[in-house]
């Protein structure tokens, strides 16, 4: 499991496929787990690093109701490798 923190939002997801399907829940659009596609990450416009997740970064995710693109990334929690990634201050 992957928990990611948005500004305004808490994601939990599993890989199903790597690198990009994953089952999704969190945010607005995702109250229930929902499998979906992770593009990848972006600053906005067309740059999008496919199938990576950065601190600072928006996440796009493509699900049953379209094209999403999350607020910034600010932490990145790996509950199961006990390890942290979070954007500095």
């Amino acid at each position: 499991m992957v928990a990611v923190r948005t500004m305004n939002s808490l994601y939990r997801f599993f890989v199903l496929q790597p690198p990009t399907r994953v089952l999704l829940q969190g945010g607005e659009f995702f109250p229930d787990p929902t499998e979906v596609t992770l593009s990848g990450s972006t600053l906005g416009g067309s740059f999008l690093k496919m199938a990576w997740i950065g601190p600072g970064f928006c996440m796009e995710i493509y699900g049953p109701a379209g094209r999403i693109v999350t607020s910034p990334v600010r932490a990145i929690d790996l509950p199961s490798a006990r390890g942290r990634v979070a954007a500095p201050n």
